[in-house]
């Protein structure tokens, strides 16, 4: 085996270090950056997390003050901060009631036709059973009952029963009440807990009799 004394060691350094350390240099300058940019990012993601929690209870408790327009205020300002936070789809639900609380039913409704479209399941359901009770308020039933009818109750576990009731709704608007009995009771083979649902059927089962 060669022995090297210090010197030939010091020359055979330079030589590595001639032919490899410009990218070794790089590739340590780039891990550093890497690791100290993940650092960053997840503070920042902890800190817009904590101001979007933040503002979200400010939300809350400005609507339990039914302070509308100050809640609408606050609420625009919490979805400016809450992108890519669960808190965003939150806001998105409060401020559609804000506006309907107002008289802004085309606001809400916009309002809920975006958020059908959220990551979240369970906040798409809810989006859009709520945009569903708007149409069937303001009389737009045959838009309500084709929003509904466009869902697929399989893929929609723990809704099914309010997406059956909401159609009976619909159904009976519409003067088909054949149909709306049909939806209530798959509502209430859904397990729905709706306290209004045996009221429904039972006024179904007065028509069916003639008694008035």
């Amino acid at each position: 085996m060669e022995v090297y004394d210090e010197e030939q060691q010091l020359e055979a350094l330079k030589r590595w270090w001639r032919a490899n350390g410009v990218a070794t240099l790089i590739g340590v300058i780039a891990g550093i950056a890497v690791i100290i940019g993940w650092q960053l990012w997840q503070n920042y993601q902890q800190q817009k997390i904590h101001a979007a929690s933040q503002g979200y209870q400010q939300l809350l408790d400005i609507m339990a003050q039914q302070d509308w327009p100050n809640a609408l205020t606050q609420a625009n300002q919490v979805l400016e901060i809450a992108q890519g936070t669960p808190y965003f789809a939150f806001t998105q639900l409060n401020k559609a009631l804000i506006e309907h609380q107002q008289g802004h039913t085309d606001a809400a409704q916009a309002i809920l036709k975006d958020a059908t479209a959220a990551d979240d399941q369970t906040i798409a359901h809810i989006a859009r059973i709520r945009q569903a009770q708007l149409l069937l308020n303001k009389g737009d039933y045959e838009a309500g009952l084709a929003l509904l009818e466009g869902v697929n109750l399989d893929q929609a576990p723990g809704f099914a029963g309010w997406y059956q009731e909401l159609k009976g709704d619909f159904y009976l608007a519409l003067q088909r009440p054949g149909e709306a009995r049909n939806a209530y009771q798959a509502a209430q083979l859904a397990g729905i807990s709706s306290p209004l649902l045996p009221m429904k059927l039972a006024d179904l089962a007065v028509v069916d009799t003639g008694i008035e």
